[in-house]
């Protein structure tokens, strides 16, 4: 990640009440329409009162830094959303709309680590929700990974040629066995990564409402990272707060 995801910008009410923190992107969006003045480097006050001040978690007025929650690495940074987007969009509007408090920072590493973490837990919440095939629709992210590498290779040649011949052969075979035929080409391949996409979303969305209890879904994912990720650097906030949905 090139640019920093927090850029902690503080969006003041017109008597001096702090709002929240904004990207410098959304401080120029109401500087530029004459809806807020800039205060300082870091501060833009509204000109305006706002429709509604709801006082949210105290995490979303703290000041987050640009590093790794688990292992303070400040390189090589990811979004990581403590309830995957996979469930997140089939989750009622009101919970959609309140997404920003489980996106957080990890390195590359990190992330990857607790993944392997995350897919577990997907799998049993699919057990409870009687998907017994979850585990196949999993196998099938694995071949639409295959199907993207493929698809690359035939429509690039060059591409093909730096990938290891056992790797390809190894894809080769993956598809053969989705698709059921030896020879086949790009449009086969967009078919099959359709299918499989079509497959994963209707999982997900049974999964996310197979229980109306959506508090206690989404607590259940940040009790998860807590416990799995063992987050060194996170803001004491955050934790704190876990159980406001």
């Amino acid at each position: 990640m090139s640019k920093n995801l927090y850029e902690n910008i503080k969006l003041l009410a017109p008597d001096g009440e702090l709002l929240c923190l904004v990207a410098e992107s959304r401080a120029n969006w109401y500087i530029k329409r004459a809806l807020a003045a800039r205060i300082d480097e870091k501060t833009v006050k509204l000109n305006f009162e706002p429709k509604a001040r709801e006082r949210r978690p105290d995490w979303y007025y703290s000041i987050t830094e640009n590093k790794c929650v688990v292992c303070g690495a400040e390189s090589d940074l990811e979004k990581h959303h403590v309830v995957p987007r996979c469930f997140r969009i089939h989750l009622p509007s009101h919970l959609k709309d309140r997404k920003s408090f489980d996106v957080l920072l990890l390195c590359h590493h990190c992330h990857s680590s607790y993944e392997v973490y995350a897919n577990q837990l997907k799998n049993e919440l699919a057990r409870e929700a009687r998907l017994e095939y979850f585990e196949r629709t999993a196998e099938g992210l694995l071949k639409k990974r295959a199907l993207k590498q493929m698809r690359s290779c035939l429509n690039d040649s060059k591409y093909g040629r730096i990938l290891p011949s056992e790797t390809v052969a190894r894809m080769k075979q993956t598809i053969h066995a989705a698709i059921g035929k030896e020879s086949f080409d790009v449009p086969d391949i967009q078919i099959l990564e359709n299918e499989i996409e079509f497959r994963m979303v209707e999982v997900y969305r049974k999964i996310a409402n197979h229980s109306t209890e959506y508090d206690k879904f989404i607590i259940r994912w940040r009790r998860h990272f807590l416990d799995h990720a063992k987050p060194k650097y996170l803001h004491p906030s955050w934790s704190k707060d876990i159980e406001k949905v």
